[in-house]
């Protein structure tokens, strides 16, 4: 598959939201979500738009306002929520913050390819100045993206067979996360019913010293490993907080 480098500007159109309205009447209980750029983390968590606040189309017109369409990709361009590097691809119409960079992709781009690009090439990697973190909206947009090429243009169709496959990648990364997540709240459920809380000892377990019920303790090696050998060398940073190995 050909590839080549195109400009973000070139593909896309590069703006900023607008500044959060600091009159509290200016929300209300229905109306656009408006996104800030501390909401990136709940959303990206599974929380969704509707139940961030919401300003009221009114508000919005009268305030001069942009509304960004479903598809925008936004990522934060100042402040040290710009650091982690956080991506959102919105759902729904919705306001942003002017601390957040939104992407709206044109016809040779596809939202959701850009969205995972952005995931694999974090925008945080712009940032100029680590002590006070910052991206100029110049500098996202000067930004190369490679695109899958195809009859002297980017190939669209190529983009969304590859966001596809990523997505269905990423829910099975997610589905097994959770199983692993219920496995062990069923572990711990069987746990207790077995032999009840170890604090309290509802049971009661006859009590010992761990002492008394060892043949030996011996410490580990200090040798070096090496790639080649027979037996692995287990380390610290090994053994995960939930008992098991890393």
């Amino acid at each position: 598959m050909m590839r080549r480098t195109f400009k973000l500007e070139d593909v896309a159109s590069v703006r900023t939201g607008d500044g959060a309205p600091q009159d509290s009447k200016a929300f209300c209980e229905k109306g656009i979500p408006f996104i800030r750029a501390g909401s990136l983390s709940s959303l990206l968590s599974g929380k969704t738009e509707n139940q961030l606040e919401v300003i009221s189309p009114a508000e919005v017109k009268q305030r001069r306002m942009t509304i960004f369409p479903a598809g925008t990709v936004v990522f934060a361009k100042s402040g040290m929520s710009c650091t982690k590097g956080l991506v959102y691809q919105l759902q729904g119409d919705c306001c942003v913050v002017n601390h957040l960079a939104a992407i709206e992709c044109g016809p040779d781009l596809d939202s959701c390819f850009l969205l995972r690009w952005l995931e694999k090439n974090s925008p945080s990697r712009l940032i100029a100045n680590a002590s006070y973190p910052s991206i100029k909206i110049s500098t996202i947009r000067d930004d190369r993206v490679e695109l899958p090429f195809k009859n002297g243009k980017p190939d669209i169709d190529a983009q969304k067979r590859i966001a596809a496959i990523l997505d269905q990648a990423d829910a099975i990364r997610r589905k097994r996360r959770q199983a692993l997540q219920l496995t062990d709240a069923f572990l711990r459920s069987l746990f207790l019913d077995m032999f009840g809380d170890p604090v309290t000892n509802p049971k009661g377990w006859p009590m010992c010293k761990i002492g008394d019920l060892m043949e030996s303790v011996n410490y580990g090696s200090s040798r070096k490993a090496s790639p080649k050998g027979r037996y692995p060398m287990i380390r610290m940073g090994n053994i995960t907080y939930q008992g098991g190995w890393d």
